[in-house]
């Protein structure tokens, strides 16, 4: 086995490996309820089946990987790294240290994505996303608001401390939708707020994916 295989599985393993830690990790089966774990729990699928696909390459030299895969994979690594930069970004500030540095918030907020972008840069940079394709980046991050509104809808809480969102920027209870007051802005510019940043981590991934080819050009498998 070559070097370049053995890294490919060394990252293809060690984020599956970190973030089932940090999932299993997690406080209560109600901790699925959050973004953070549903967007790693993704990426695990997804790298699995690129890593699957890694040891048949190795194997027989065929690999069943399409265009869609890798497509797949990119917008499943814009997921985590949302969930990197919101966290070091809105939330860790205003949490406890316990729980900024717990197990499950160090390997799923950094390790995991860390891991994951190592790895597509590394094995997916010569991926040619059309502009038009980046509109399925907001698909995670849409099917999980409609996840937490229709929650929201039945009753059902979050966390073990039965909050009504999982998330306070989205709790428009106390931030209404479109207010601006001394609690903060509405749950609206939030949202938009949060559109604007995946819409900046889509296009500073595609940007890099050339950076990254042109640096070290990588023929797909």
């Amino acid at each position: 086995m070559d070097k370049k295989h053995q890294l490919s599985l060394t990252l293809k393993i060690g984020f599956i490996v970190f973030a089932l830690i940090g999932i299993l990790a997690a406080e209560s089966f109600r901790s699925l309820y959050y973004y953070t774990l549903q967007s790693n729990l993704w990426l695990i699928f997804v790298q699995a089946i690129f890593l699957f696909d890694e040891i048949r390459v190795i194997r027989h030299r065929e690999s069943y990987i399409k265009r869609w895969h890798r497509l797949l994979k990119f917008v499943s690594v814009i997921a985590v790294t949302l969930t990197m930069l919101v966290f070091g970004i809105i939330l860790a500030p205003v949490l406890p240290l316990d729980v900024t540095f717990s197990v499950t918030s160090v390997t799923l907020h950094f390790i995991a994505p860390i891991l994951a972008l190592v790895d597509f840069f590394v094995f997916d940079n010569d991926l040619k996303v059309k502009k038009r394709e980046l509109i399925y980046a907001y698909l995670p991050a849409l099917f999980y608001f409609l996840f937490v509104m229709t929650f929201i809808q039945l009753g059902i809480k979050f966390s073990t401390e039965q909050t009504l969102v999982p998330y306070f920027f989205l709790n428009y209870e106390t931030l209404g939708w479109f207010t601006i007051t001394s609690n903060g802005i509405g749950v609206f510019y939030w949202i938009v707020i949060l559109l604007l940043l995946v819409t900046g981590i889509a296009f500073g991934l595609r940007s890099l994916l050339g950076v990254f080819h042109k640096i070290k050009p990588h023929k797909a498998q």
